[in-house]
């Protein structure tokens, strides 16, 4: 069975779950890390093309540090691994939330080529506030 984690990013909460947007991160065998899960509502990868951009499937390098980026703008989101350009989303279901890192689906003690044994690794991890520009005129 594939191991699963992932970056929340405009998330919801209720009582006792999370959902929305999950930059997802998978084994590299299924090449879909980068792309934007709708967790707890669709339960699908909302870009279907992600496959169809050079190098988007193989971005992603297993246990090893990888330099993911996502940003958010509007319904917009887009999203990068290692400097490849992966997921180019537009959904307007949700345009504010949180920002959450998860790690699940990981037994301890496994040998999950992304989760290290039972747990995950981040660096260097920053926000960035996208300021808004009015248009020339």
């Amino acid at each position: 069975m594939a191991r699963r984690q992932g970056k929340e990013v405009e998330m919801q909460l209720s009582p006792d779950s999370v959902y929305g947007y999950q930059f997802e991160i998978v084994d590299a065998e299924r090449g879909t890390t980068g792309n934007v899960y709708d967790e707890g509502r669709r339960s699908i990868n909302l870009d279907n093309s992600m496959k169809d951009r050079p190098g988007a499937a193989t971005a992603f390098k297993d246990k090893e540090w990888n330099k993911c980026r996502i940003e958010c703008r509007g319904d917009w989101i887009g999203t990068w691994v290692n400097g490849v350009a992966c997921a180019d989303v537009h959904d307007s279901m949700v345009l504010r939330g949180i920002i959450g890192l998860q790690v699940h689906n990981v037994p301890p003690g496994s040998d999950s080529p992304i989760g290290y044994g039972f747990g995950t690794s981040a660096s260097r991890t920053s926000l960035t506030r996208l300021v808004a520009t009015s248009p020339a005129g």
